[in-house]
């Protein structure tokens, strides 16, 4: 009986070990993508890119403008080559993306907008790692010192540390985390 419930046990933690390593990066590649799917996505992406340059330059307006510009890519995402599988993740992270663009725009200062970024940042992540887009290696970085200690991951086109959250302040605040190739 102390057996069964010893393997129990050690059965039990196993299984949260690897549930906890899958919450640490849930997110998986599509296998298959269609290259529309993958282009629309790089649209994103770009705009994303648009959105950080603003706020590492400290301007509001141009952030507000860059969120403009994103909300309307995402709302014209065509949907119709996604898999089942692939629309419901889209959906997810796209939910996510256009309520933080739609703050972002009603952001009264600086801070406020890059509250919002750590959001946005996350379902870029996600769309990236899942979709893959980039034909170049991208670089998820991280500012513990972000949203008030709290910390928070933005995408880079280069591993050179530019920090949106930091803005012209302190522009090399953090690390890279990981590579995606």
């Amino acid at each position: 009986m102390k057996r069964v419930i010893i393997l129990f046990i050690i059965a039990l933690l196993a299984g949260c070990s690897s549930k906890e390593r899958e919450a640490k990066n849930p997110v998986s590649a599509f296998d298959s993508v269609d290259p529309s799917t993958r282009s629309q996505i790089a649209g994103l992406l770009n705009d994303y890119f648009t959105l950080n340059q603003s706020l590492i330059l400290d301007s509001l307006a141009g952030a507000k403008l860059a969120a403009s510009k994103f909300s309307e890519t995402a709302k014209n995402f065509n949907v119709e080559k996604l898999t089942p599988e692939q629309l419901d993740f889209y959906l997810v992270h796209s939910s996510d993306l256009k309520t933080s663009l739609a703050q972002l725009d009603k952001s009264n200062n600086i801070e406020e907008a890059r509250v919002e970024l750590a959001v946005i940042s996350e379902a870029m992540y996600a769309m990236v790692k899942a979709f893959h887009p980039n034909d170049t290696p991208l670089y998820y970085q991280y500012c513990p010192m972000a949203r008030d200690n709290k910390g928070a991951n933005w995408l880079s086109a280069t591993n050179e540390v530019v920090n949106p959250y930091m803005g012209q302040m302190m522009p090399s605040c953090g690390r890279t985390q990981e590579t995606i190739e």
